[in-house]
């Protein structure tokens, strides 16, 4: 059910994001794939570190990076959602939230891939992108 729900995610299908508010634990599902996207930016931060002989510290930040940018983006659209819905509406749409922004970052997964010679960085500005136009 969650590698379902990531893929029609990654495709951008509209009708993944309406399911979240009727399933109780999309809330779970939206945090593993950020925690999913985190590991994948940390291997391929490890697999391009060691191929370039570069500085392990540097791919250690990816760890804070994803979630780091995973909160940022949930308390941003909370506060937005916040003054743009009314109050009495807004009840119960926190967790289906967390939930979307979390299943946005379904893409992340194939930043497994930065760590490839050559495309390595082409990957990463494409998924990234990609990212964003999951969250949209």
């Amino acid at each position: 059910m969650l590698f379902l729900r990531m893929y029609r995610a990654t495709f951008l299908n509209g009708q993944v994001y309406e399911d979240l508010r009727q399933d109780p634990i999309a809330f779970v599902q939206g945090i593993t794939v950020v925690v999913l996207a985190t590991l994948a930016l940390l291997i391929g931060a490890f697999i391009h570190q060691a191929g370039t002989g570069g500085n392990v510290a540097e791919a250690l930040s990816a760890l804070m990076a994803m979630p780091a940018m995973w909160i940022v983006q949930a308390l941003s659209a909370y506060v937005l959602g916040s003054m743009a819905i009314p109050h009495e509406q807004r009840q119960g749409l926190a967790r289906p939230l967390i939930a979307a922004i979390g299943l946005s970052a379904a893409p992340g997964v194939l930043f497994l891939f930065v760590g490839v010679p050559v495309v390595g960085g082409f990957i990463g500005l494409l998924v990234t992108f990609w990212m964003v136009l999951t969250m949209v």
